[in-house]
């Protein structure tokens, strides 16, 4: 099976053979590989939101459920108009059951406050 990777910017063209993954150029195409194995084509949503009081103007965030490609089109649209505050912490819950869908987000790093 031969997929694309969409957990960066890179999308690499990778190939699921035997319970291996190859072709990805990161380690998160290798998580991304395992992922579609495992669930034939859901996986963690990786996406990021605004952060306001902070060095930086946004935090990545990541679902803590694997989800389908259409349910990850619906979230986006309702994450790209919510703003989250500094601090937040590695794994910290920031949003909780995004429009009663069942689906939580974590943020992926520390993000101190101004």
């Amino acid at each position: 099976m031969q997929v694309t990777c969409k957990n960066c910017p890179i999308a690499c063209l990778l190939t699921i053979k035997d319970g291996k993954v190859t072709g990805n150029r990161c380690s998160r195409g290798l998580s991304y590989g395992k992922d579609m194995q495992e669930d034939e084509g859901k996986s963690y949503f990786f996406t990021k939101i605004r952060i306001k009081n902070a060095p930086v103007g946004h935090l990545s965030i990541k679902s803590d459920i694997k989800i389908d490609d259409k349910e990850k089109e619906k979230l986006q649209g309702l994450i790209s108009n919510m703003v989250i505050y500094a601090p937040v912490e590695a794994g910290q819950l920031v949003i909780y059951n995004l429009g009663e869908s069942g689906v939580s987000f974590l943020a992926q790093r520390r993000v101190r406050e101004l």
